[in-house]
């Protein structure tokens, strides 16, 4: 008995010892676009650390109350968001494991960190993670220069920094996105810096290299490592390494992200095979990554539509709406993809890596003043071209053109064009073109506003007497006339033409094949995802019949209904042949019941009334003869006998208004009609039917 219970204490023993230990992860997160008066201030260093906030706090185990986030900081702000660090890590209770991470984005130099006007020496840096009262500390520095810090104090570089509840290692590790003499590059095209874009895309899953739905500091880092070089080996500020110092003791196995801790996961199938572009739905990259066949890819995202490209040597595969549920594991394999040619996949999509590593460039210079009569540069250049006469830009350009004849930049170009004649992009122009006569640009991301604007493609607002866009245009385009090939937002104008638009079209003429609403007097489309509302509205997938009628005044008519079955217009001619001819145009609404074929209608129509002396004579509007209003209710029926012709007929009721005549001009044969009086008006009221020919598609 007394062998049994020692037994069953030591195992019991031995199971409270190794039972998992609790952990809290903390992380201080900050970011600083402002480097100071002599640096270009950077776009992206606060939206890099939101991003790797988010994804440790979806698959990093970081309670979102254990963020802290410091923007723009000076030192002063930086030292107290360590002191606030320190001080929630004092409030825990005992025995909990506690791991920290750091993670900065901003401008850096071999003397420290440039917040503004301030510069956080490494030393004090490093000072500062050393003496968090944490098991684990880990700083991340996506910085010019960061790598100085791996070298201010030795380290043995081990497998790993975050750990799960089972690791019994403690230390320290720091990963830089470059060395001390590289300068660490960011993106408009994947709008942050590559190595941020690296890391988090290897976090989310991309760098599990075992497929346990785990990614260790060693896959996250070599992941990180190999993008970042890869994004940037062709760049003009030159190849990016990334750097690591370590310093951690202990065995388990240390974990950075788990899958297990998001609910929306996509899978890439084993099948696929080749370099994937991963897109929200507002167009922005949200990952890539290589991917090899025979090895299936688990990411954690958030809940929402993608659209994934795959490029192959020999082709470029597309998945355009990959809907990502929350609670469901979305599987994308190559049933998935559809083939399409690489010509259009240039035009359309966006440029590969290197797109925007000319402007990187050219942000990276000093600012510079250039005046001249015909103001120029040579090199990728950061400078403001004041030219008497021209301007031109023959290297990538970020700052502003003004001249008085035209502006040109033949590479791309960030910022202003302003002339009062012409200005030329040869490839993008990120910013504003404003001329007096005309902007071209085979792709613009801003605002084009001149008499003329033509574009290849673009994203934002073409606004000018006549705006054409050859390819798309992802936003708005307000002018007189108004041509493209597709809009995915508004095409605003007197005429507007587009293959496609996504939502509206609104003019006096609107003309499109696949559009989504158009409002104008002529609505022309081949097919329209919403009624059209307008005068005349012609849509392909929609009605348009026209009915020969007599009705019980013995007039004879003919109506012209355009739309859609859920609404359409009606237009509506009748006389009456007699000695005075009266006549009407008659405009209106209506809505059919059973929808194609055999059906149903009601509309409603407002018509004047109006007097000739004979079928030549012209209008009579005098004293004598003043105008009737008349309004109609009809409801209808249509059999179909053919395709194209069917017979209608229906009831109508029947109110005729006279503006202070002494006549009616309509009543019903059999002259039955009762009379309504208020005030000096007088109206007519009568019920009627009609019985006619309907010819048309309907």
């Amino acid at each position: 008995m007394k062998n049994t219970t020692f037994a069953f204490l030591f195992f019991f023993t031995a199971f409270l010892y190794a039972a998992p230990q609790k952990v809290e992860r903390y992380l201080l997160v900050a970011g600083a676009n402002n480097g100071g008066a002599d640096r270009v201030k950077l776009r992206y260093a606060e939206s890099d650390a939101n991003s790797f906030a988010s994804v440790m706090s979806q698959m990093g185990g970081v309670d979102k109350s254990n963020v802290l986030r410091v923007f723009d900081p000076n030192s002063r702000a930086l030292q107290n968001g360590f002191a606030e660090l320190e001080k929630r890590l004092q409030g825990k209770e005992a025995g909990v494991r506690k791991e920290v991470i750091v993670y900065y984005s901003g401008h850096a130099d071999e003397k420290g960190l440039r917040l503004g006007s301030d510069v956080y020496s490494w030393a004090e840096f490093r000072k500062n993670v050393n003496e968090i009262n944490a098991d684990v500390k880990v700083a991340i520095l996506d910085a010019c220069g960061s790598g100085a810090i791996t070298r201010t104090k030795g380290g043995v570089s081990r497998p790993a920094f975050l750990q799960d509840a089972s690791s019994e290692m403690k230390g320290y590790a720091f990963l830089t996105s470059s060395n001390e003499n590289e300068a660490s590059q960011e993106s408009d095209r994947i709008k942050g810096s590559f190595f941020t874009h690296s890391l988090v895309g290897g976090l989310r899953g991309a760098a599990d290299m075992t497929g346990n739905g785990k990614v260790t500091l060693s896959e996250a880092y070599q992941y990180a490592f190999d993008e970042t070089l890869r994004n940037t080996q062709n760049t003009s500020a030159g190849s990016q390494h990334p750097n690591r110092d370590m310093n951690l003791a202990g065995t388990g196995d240390i974990v950075m992200t788990d899958l297990r801790e998001t609910s929306a996961v996509l899978t890439l199938d084993s099948n696929l095979e080749g370099r994937l572009f991963i897109r929200d739905e507002q167009g922005n990259l949200f990952a890539e990554l290589n991917k090899i066949r025979g090895r299936q890819i688990e990411l954690g995202m958030p809940v929402g539509k993608y659209s994934i490209q795959m490029e192959t040597p020999s082709k470029i595969w597309m998945a355009k709406e990959v809907q990502i549920a929350e609670g469901k594991k979305n599987v994308l394999s190559m049933g998935d993809m559809q083939s399409i040619e690489r010509e259009k996949a240039v035009a359309r999509g966006n440029a590969d890596s290197t797109t925007m590593t000319g402007l990187d460039s050219a942000r990276a210079k000093p600012f510079k003043f250039n005046f001249n009569a015909y103001a120029y540069n040579k090199e990728p250049a950061n400078e403001l071209q004041l030219g008497v006469f021209l301007a031109g830009a023959h290297r990538a350009l970020y700052g502003t053109q003004i001249s008085i004849i035209g502006n040109t930049a033949m590479e791309d170009m960030a910022g202003v064009q302003i002339s009062s004649l012409m200005n030329v992009a040869a490839k993008s122009i990120y910013g504003l073109q404003a001329s007096s006569t005309i902007n071209m640009a085979m792709n613009f991301y801003g605002v084009q506003a001149s008499i003329l604007n033509i574009a290849g493609k673009g994203r934002g607002v073409q606004a000018g007497v006549i705006n054409i866009s050859a390819d798309s245009l992802h936003g708005v385009q307000g002018s007189v006339i108004n041509i493209a090939n597709k809009v995915n937002f508004v095409q605003g104008g007197v005429i507007n033409v587009a293959g496609s638009v996504e939502h509206l079209q609104a003019g006096v003429i609107n003309v499109g094949g696949h559009v989504g609403q158009q409002i104008g007097v002529i609505n022309v489309s081949a097919k329209s995802d919403h009624t059209p509302i307008g005068i005349i509205n012609i849509v392909g997938n929609g009605i348009i019949d026209g009915t020969f009628y007599l009705d019980e005044t013995a007039r004879m008519g003919v109506v012209l209904h355009t739309g859609t079955p859920y609404f359409y217009t009606v237009l509506e001619y009748a006389l009456e042949p007699s000695d005075i001819w009266p006549q009407s145009r008659a405009y209106g609404i209506g809505t059919r019941f059973g929808m194609w074929g055999n059906h149903f209608s009601l509309d409603y129509t407002w018509a004047s009334i109006y007097m000739k002396l004979g079928p030549f004579g012209p209008p009579r509007a005098t004293e004598e003869y003043k105008d009737n209003l008349l309004q109609k209710i009809r409801f209808g029926a249509a059999y179909k006998l053919l395709s194209g012709i069917a017979l209608s007929s229906g009831l109508t009721f029947n109110a005729l208004s006279r503006f202070n005549g002494d006549d009616f001009y309509l009543e019903p044969r059999g002259r039955y009609h009762w009379h309504w009086k208020f005030g000096d008006h007088k109206v007519r009221l009568w019920p009627g039917l009609y019985a006619g020919l309907m010819v048309g598609k309907f």
